[in-house]
């Protein structure tokens, strides 16, 4: 693991102002997670209260994964970890749609974020008509600089008085780099204790679903945070927890969707040797609702373990 500190220098008038950035490198979601714990936890760390609520922040924090794979966390002291949570809000993301009911099923506290009973910032509706076209560029120029898809949209987000759900994220910018596809999530706020563990499985499944259906494989994950912040409230759990230096051995790896005929770039847990057929976006979005909504599974371990975690929670009274 690797904690880089560069100070960034600004004047205003006669007084100075120093601002800590933070770069963190890391093999896991959960070694990120440890390194961001305790960059909140320990030492002086600013505190502000947006709607009235005491957070520490850490402003312009990068953290890199060497890989999209190894993103579950487990045993490392977060309480009440379900990434169940993070499948359905990839899965949602991938099928282009939004399913408040479905999320509050995995956690009843989505209901504090409804207007109307819908979610105002929801992803899934925001990129779908965007991810066709990134792809289509990606596969005609791969060196492109403009492959970006845009989650916040000014003219509904910027509203007075704000709805209950306004998106954390900001965009998603895709590049192909030495014949993989890298990932810069870009977001101008995000919770390490609350949003962190399901955000970095949302994306990089998205990440390694548009990999295979370019027929490539995935380089790092780059996520890039305006606000990192920790709720005052959550500061003694993660001093308590997250911060012992003892993640948990990956013992699943998420490889992203296959297409619903089972076609794809990692094949984690195939063992059929057939030649895959062209995979194609619409493909993956259809395997997404079948996962969602559907009663089985296709081939790979990823979606195997997907479907398990959703049927629990489908089955949950």
């Amino acid at each position: 693991m690797r904690l880089d500190q560069a100070h960034g220098t600004e004047y205003d008038g006669h007084e100075r102002q120093e601002e800590m950035m933070l770069n963190i490198t890391a093999s896991s979601a959960a070694d990120a997670m440890i390194q961001m714990c305790d960059a909140l936890t320990m030492g002086d760390v600013p505190v502000v209260s947006p709607r009235r609520l005491a957070t520490r922040e850490l402003t312009d924090v990068t953290i890199m994964l060497d890989n999209a794979f190894d993103v579950l966390m487990y045993d490392i002291g977060r309480e009440g970890y379900h990434p169940v949570i993070g499948i359905i809000e990839a899965l949602l993301l991938i099928g282009g749609v939004s399913d408040p009911d479905l999320l509050k099923t995995a956690c009843p506290g989505f209901v504090r974020y409804q207007d109307g009973g819908a979610l105002h910032g929801a992803y899934g509706p925001r990129v779908r008509p965007q991810i066709p076209g990134v792809i289509e560029l990606l596969s005609r120029d791969p060196d492109t600089r403009q492959a970006v898809i845009s989650i916040w949209d000014p003219l509904h987000d910027l509203q007075y008085p704000a709805p209950y759900d306004v998106p954390c994220t900001i965009s998603l910018t895709f590049r192909i780099r030495d014949g993989r596809l890298i990932l810069k999530t870009h977001m101008r706020s995000n919770d390490v204790w609350r949003g962190w563990p399901y955000d970095v499985i949302q994306f990089t499944t998205l990440q390694n679903t548009m990999a295979n259906t370019l027929g490539l494989p995935s380089g790092s994950y780059v996520h890039h945070v305006d606000s990192l912040h920790m709720y005052e409230t959550d500061v003694p759990l993660a001093a308590m927890g997250a911060c012992n230096d003892t993640a948990t051995t990956q013992l699943i790896r998420l490889f992203g969707l296959s297409s619903v005929n089972g076609a794809s770039y990692h094949d984690d847990d195939n063992d059929d040797d057939d030649d895959d057929p062209v995979i194609t976006w619409s493909d993956m979005r259809d395997n997404a609702m079948s996962l969602l909504y559907g009663d089985r599974w296709h081939r790979s371990g990823t979606e195997k373990f997907f479907f398990e975690k959703l049927s629990a929670v489908r089955n949950t009274p």
